[in-house]
């Protein structure tokens, strides 16, 4: 997406900022740096998509940004960058702070009078490892000897009576920068900030940051993890949600955007949320973004999730998205205009729950098949699954449910998060099929999965699976009409080979045959509904090329060992 530079003077710079925000990070920051009125167009952003900017070109590529940044804008960028969930991070912290000094001293002056001083007293302590001069009174003449360029003790506060020792010599300039411009601006707050650097007790400190810190993040849409998890909750069990955000309180600048823009590119163009966003009103738009915004922040924080990184902002997102977009589409909305409404009526986190509620619905199903159905509780119960089957159960049981797309090869089913109805049902019907293979040759056989995978197996044997389970039934019902898993004897292993699997004595069309006989009869030994039954059948086709590639070629004469064929409980 590209703009024509004539056209930029015609645009407001709310209209800018709306279009600079739908491109890529590198054409973002050069439509910034570009833009008639640069300063103005940056501090249009919300802080949050500041803050994305930011990060995704990198720091050094976003000094310029930095120098153009409000103060409130750079007071976030060190929130989320300065902490690992409830801890200060001093050296990281610092190391932006040393960008900041960079880009010269009215940016640093802005993020100096706008931070907390308990932040500042962190960054003094453990970055600037801020510590007393000590003089020697008995020798008056020659003093201690330490300029304010140091030497390997240090180097000397603004106000003569400290020494500055950071671990790392390349911020020593920007310790200097920082305590001067802090120093300049208000001598009394510097000394009683090197004061409580000096002598306060750290963990105080950082808790009392902590709190602040937590504040201002909560205005951007975070709040506390205990209020955070309750968007996990049942729709119909959960607390409500929070009211609606005045947009009086967004309205902070006529020029500014008031909502993060983030969502709609994280989204895509084609989105079904995006397009309802697009057809909004410009209020009902601002209103509909902070809550997307501030859904997504909730569920970072839910998850645990580390704020300071890009990654964790696009992923959070995508989730709230997605099942955002799962609760329209269970409400019959199929277009923007459908949806635009039912985004302004209900708000984000009702529709999240909404969603989520169907993922988890299919979580319990999983749990309660493998605990107190077929699976019994065994340790590594999935393993009777079959890949690609395993990988989506697996995908089920995660703390989070979690949807996998089948895959020729199971590990590189890249799991996420579910995003549409249909992935719902497909989900739902290999539900199925595991729950009737477990019902028809596990429950029914009087066989538990404990026994299958406590059984002492034969040399270069597998543990079975139900491909395996359900190949072994084949040759028991073709050879003697019998629904059985147990271990195949020999004779019984020959006569299969010769009457059905083997191409070289038997007709091709044998096996599908059998296969046909076999699920027709667990079908009505286990009465199964048509569904279920469908799946049965589907899955005893496919194990039919498992079939044939271990035993196609075989003669029946042949000794079957675990070595040779696979595919079977050998006794």
């Amino acid at each position: 997406m590209t703009i024509p530079d004539k056209k930029l003077p015609k645009l407001t710079i709310r209209q800018q900022a709306e279009l600079v925000l739908r491109l890529p990070a590198e054409d973002r920051a050069q439509f910034l740096l570009e833009a008639p009125k640069p300063m103005a167009l940056v501090r249009a952003l919300p802080d949050s998509d500041f803050y994305l900017t930011v990060r995704e070109i990198g720091p050094q590529g976003a000094l310029p940004l930095l120098v153009l940044a409000s103060a409130s804008q750079i007071a976030h960028l060190l929130d989320l960058e300065s902490w690992r969930k409830d801890r200060f991070d001093p050296l990281r912290s610092g190391a932006w702070v040393a960008l900041l000094v960079e880009a010269g001293d009215a940016t640093i002056l802005r993020f100096a009078r706008t931070i907390d001083d308990e932040t500042l007293i962190l960054l003094f302590r453990l970055w600037a490892k801020v510590r007393p001069l000590d003089i020697d009174h008995e020798e008056l003449t020659k003093g201690h000897g330490i300029t304010e360029f140091g030497d390997e003790r240090g180097f000397i506060s603004p106000d003569g009576a400290n020494l500055f020792s950071p671990d790392r010599t390349e911020h020593a300039l920007a310790v200097r920068r920082l305590a001067e411009a802090l120093y300049v601006d208000d001598a009394d707050r510097f000394a009683g900030i090197i004061r409580s650097a000096l002598f306060e007790l750290p963990s105080e400190v950082e808790e009392t940051a902590f709190r602040w810190r937590a504040s201002r993040l909560e205005e951007h849409g975070y709040p506390t993890w205990d209020e955070a998890l309750s968007i996990y909750a049942p729709p119909e069990t959960a607390t409500p949600a929070p009211p609606e955000v005045p947009l009086a309180a967004l309205q902070i600048d006529r020029e500014a955007l008031a909502a993060p823009r983030s969502a709609l590119r994280v989204f895509g163009p084609t989105a079904l949320i995006v397009h309802a966003v697009d057809g909004m009103s410009s209020e009902d738009r601002e209103r509909v973004l902070f809550s997307l915004m501030a859904l997504a922040n909730r569920v970072l924080v839910a998850d645990g999730a580390h704020a300071g990184s890009v990654e964790t902002h696009t992923s959070v997102l995508e989730r709230a998205g997605a099942y955002v977009g799962l609760a329209l589409e269970s409400r019959g909305i199929r277009d923007g205009a459908a949806a635009a409404p039912i985004l302004i009526e209900v708000s984000a986190v009702e529709l999240f729950r909404e969603g989520y509620a169907l993922a988890v619905a299919l979580q319990n199903r999983a749990r309660i098949m493998l605990k107190t159905g077929w699976g019994g509780g065994a340790a590594k119960v999935e393993e009777l699954i079959d890949p690609p089957l395993r990988a989506r159960v697996r995908a089920l049981l995660l703390a989070r449910p979690l949807y996998v797309a089948f895959s020729d090869v199971e590990e590189a089913a890249a799991a996420r998060d579910f995003r549409t109805l249909a992935e719902i049902d497909e989900t739902k019907i290999t539900l199925e099929l595991c729950e009737a293979l477990g019902e028809t040759l596990l429950t029914r056989r009087r066989v538990t999965a404990a026994d299958l995978l406590n059984d002492e197996r034969l040399p270069f044997e597998d543990t079975p699976r139900f491909s395996t389970l359900l190949l072994t039934a084949l040759a028991w019902h073709a050879i003697r009409g019998e629904l059985r898993v147990d271990r195949l004897p020999t004779e019984v292993v020959a006569d299969f080979l010769r009457t059905t699997a083997s191409r070289r004595t038997a007709d091709p069309e044998a096996p599908a045959r059998a296969m046909s006989r076999l699920v027709e009869a667990l079908e009505a030994d286990a009465e199964l509904a048509r569904r279920p039954a469908a799946t049965l059948r589907a899955f005893g086709t496919t194990c039919l090329d498992r079939l044939a590639t271990d035993c196609a070629n075989l003669d029946p004469g042949t000794p079957v060992t675990p070595r040779v064929v696979g595919c079977l409980r050998l006794a």
